[in-house]
């Protein structure tokens, strides 16, 4: 799929990223600056997640059931969110943006979720 399998979030720090957010179906799709191919790769939480398939670098993130569930679920994200404020469209640096560092953190864990579901069980 792509190389080594592992997501990385890294390089997402150092990017104006593009956040996408349509009310009527709840979906949040924050980009990154520019287009690119890639892998997608489902993770929990109804999120899909598209990766550099030569670096394993996470380039877009679509999240379905943003608010009724995703941020339902995490309050510590529903304060940073309201900072974002995209109407359909925002572009926000990463360190002006603090709900984008805990976003992240979350998205590793998930990440992390998904690589121990993968690995072949040790009988």
């Amino acid at each position: 799929m792509f190389k080594g399998d592992a997501i990385t979030f890294g390089r997402l720090h150092t990017w104006t990223l593009s956040f996408y957010y349509d009310k009527k179906s709840d979906k949040l799709i924050i980009r990154s600056p520019w287009q690119q191919e890639g892998a997608w790769v489902d993770l929990p939480d109804n999120v899909r997640l598209k990766v550099d398939p030569q670096t394993g670098e996470a380039v877009e993130f679509h999240i379905a059931s943003f608010l009724r569930t995703f941020v339902a679920n995490r309050p510590d994200l529903k304060a940073t969110w309201g900072q974002v404020n995209p109407n359909p469209i925002a572009l926000r640096r990463m360190e002006a943006t603090p709900f984008i560092g805990r976003f992240l953190e979350h998205m590793e864990q998930l990440a992390y979720r998904r690589a121990k579901a993968l690995e072949p069980s040790k009988l």
